[in-house]
């Protein structure tokens, strides 16, 4: 049967009120008592000796008690002096003659004042502030011939060493029952409390929108278990503590953020499951206690006027095959040339074409555990939240980090010549990205500050489309089938050689992203060991694709800005032929992209 006694450490600090505790058990049925005589300096050991059982409840006396609750979270009850043990005590010292001082804190003093009045009992009064004072008191009053010292256990010990008579204040059956009686409602409160804490606690973690309680450390408080699962972390193992900086250090990156009142908007790519999710993040400062932090991960709907931030999270995995090819090959090599110099990447190339896979390789393979991958997507910004960007380059990112900045062409010139001028305190490595030819510098030059256009145009890397890099393209296909084989569970060892020719016909509007979703899709269907002509169909439906797909689970402002943003890339962000597929005029795209 489950014990539901409430479990009480009794301290006391001297032998009359252990006795009276064991003699009164009988009477306290409803408590597991364990009982202690202990001193100050004892009862501290005490709390270590226990400090692995599951106590509820310390109960003590004076400035024992005083002193327990310094040195620990279990609440701690304090046996009160009643009136009655006021009268006991001044019914005792009324029989003697010799002159006499209570020396004892202000509650305790006004008690005793007040009855001893009435009583007619003329008795002098010290009143201590801090137990350190209790020796002074005592060596001021022998000066002054007092012959007899009454207080706490404490007092009447240096009493004693001094040479004097020391009266203790004894605790009656009254103030022990009602010590006790106070431990057994604070114990049903909190029962109260804890269940109600429970059942909301319940609430958050079943909920599906993943959030996270965490110390300023990182120490996690509390996750629900959606943030477990999408972020695919273990929750706290028994008898440790989970470090969520440890795990993924950018949400230390974060509060870093918030701590220097940057506002951005922080948005987290898991890539292995291609979603894309918001980062809420917020705090609250807790009287005499550090900060906590609290994250909430939600879909994203549109976008703010905060430049979005997207910490990097389960990167896409690709073949390493694919990324030892010798276009990855030499890009790599030129990327770590440039860092070493601590100079900027440019990178080019149609959506999909690599240039993402490029920066994740360049990641994985050169920069240290614990360092932060950070997307930066620029639009037509306020010079407000462009300062915010610059201030975040400049103060918050370290040299470990590496920053992959989108769309720098469409901020204004002003904007980059304030960026040329804090260049060189920026500690990061930059990798900048275009969509468009190996010519994009060149055909966009007059969008460009030309500092920052001779910086970015020295050694800008191009990645190809796929439809130029078809005698690649069977050889791709076997390394993502390879890949999919591990996951799938199937042993596909090639592809008939007609379905690489009408592959080889297929515009690949979506470049690599689009080849290995659908590669992944062949893989799925096929169940023998060659992929035949039956995924024909597959591919004939994604004629014309460019592999991307529009989330229809979200509000039509937002479905329409991922129309927009799809076609401005398949248009190479050509205002004007874009505005023309759309079927509304230049002003009105204007609008809307500035509406994002």
């Amino acid at each position: 049967m489950v014990n539901l006694k409430i479990k009480v450490l009794v301290i006391a600090p001297y032998q009359g009120l252990m006795e009276s505790i064991k003699a009164m058990e009988g009477d306290l049925a409803s408590f597991e008592i364990i009982i202690h005589m202990a001193d100050l300096t004892e009862s501290l050991l005490l709390l270590e000796t226990y400090k692995d059982e599951e106590i509820d409840f310390i109960i003590s006396r004076g400035g024992t008690a005083d002193m327990l609750r310094e040195h620990t979270s279990i609440p701690v009850i304090d046996i009160e002096v009643s009136g009655y043990d006021i009268l006991r005590i001044l019914t005792l010292l009324k029989g003697y003659q010799q002159p006499m001082e209570m020396i004892a804190f202000k509650n305790i003093i006004q008690g005793f004042e007040s009855i001893s009045k009435l009583i007619d009992i003329d008795i002098a009064y010290t009143v201590i502030t801090h137990k350190d004072e209790v020796e002074l008191a005592i060596r001021k009053a022998k000066e002054n011939g007092v012959k007899i010292i009454v207080g706490d256990t404490i007092t009447v010990r240096l009493a004693n060493e001094m040479g004097l008579q020391g009266v203790l204040i004894t605790s009656g059956r009254e103030s022990i029952i009602e010590a006790f009686e106070k431990a057994k409602h604070m114990h049903q409160a909190l029962e109260r409390l804890s269940e109600e804490t429970m059942f909301y606690q319940n609430i958050l973690y079943e909920v599906d929108t993943p959030i996270a309680l965490i110390e300023e450390d990182g120490t996690v408080r509390f996750a629900n278990q959606s943030f477990y699962k999408t972020l695919q972390i273990e929750p706290i193992v028994q008898g440790s503590v989970l470090s969520l900086f440890e795990v993924q250090p950018y949400f230390k990156k974060i509060v870093q953020f918030i701590k220097s009142g940057l506002k951005l908007q922080y948005q987290l790519a898991i890539q292995d499951t291609d979603e894309l999710y918001t980062i809420k993040a917020n705090y609250f400062q807790r009287k005499k206690q550090r900060p906590l932090y609290i994250f909430s991960l939600q879909r994203p709907n549109q976008l703010k006027e905060e430049i979005p931030v997207v910490f990097y999270h389960k990167m896409e995995s690709y073949p390493q095959l694919l990324l030892s090819s010798a276009l990855f090959h030499n890009a790599v090599a030129v990327g770590k040339k440039r860092m070493e110099s601590h100079l900027p990447i440019a990178v080019s190339g149609e959506e999909g074409a690599g240039k993402s896979m490029f920066m994740q390789s360049l990641f994985k393979s050169h920069f240290p555990k614990g360092s932060v991958l950070i997307e930066v997507k620029l639009g037509r910004i306020t010079m407000k939240s462009f300062n915010q960007f610059l201030i975040m380059l400049e103060k918050e990112m370290d040299e470990p980090d590496l920053i992959y900045i989108k769309g720098v062409e469409n901020t204004s010139i002003v904007q980059q010549e304030k960026f040329m001028q804090l260049y060189s305190k920026i500690r990061a490595h930059l990798v900048f990205a275009f969509i468009g030819e190996h010519d994009v510098l060149n055909a966009n030059q007059n969008r460009f500050d030309p500092e920052l256009y001779r910086l970015l145009n020295e050694s800008l890397l191009y990645f190809p489309p796929l439809r130029e890099r078809m005698e690649e393209l069977e050889e791709m296909v076997k390394t993502f089938i390879v890949h999919y084989n591990e996951r799938y569970g199937k042993q596909i060892v090639g592809v008939r050689s007609e379905v690489i020719d009408i592959m080889k016909r297929h515009p690949w509007n979506g470049n690599l992203i689009e080849l290995k979703k659908m590669v992944e899709e062949f893989v799925k269907v096929t169940a023998d060991e060659y992929i035949s002509e039956e995924v024909l169909p597959i591919l004939q439906e994604n004629q014309g694709s460019d592999g991307q797909v529009i989330n229809l689970e979200q509000p039509l402002t937002a479905i329409e800005a991922d129309i927009i943003d799809i076609v401005m890339r398949q248009e190479n962000m050509n205002q004007s032929r874009v505005a023309k597929r759309l079927g509304i005029n230049r002003s009105t795209l204007w609008r809307k992209l500035n509406n994002k």
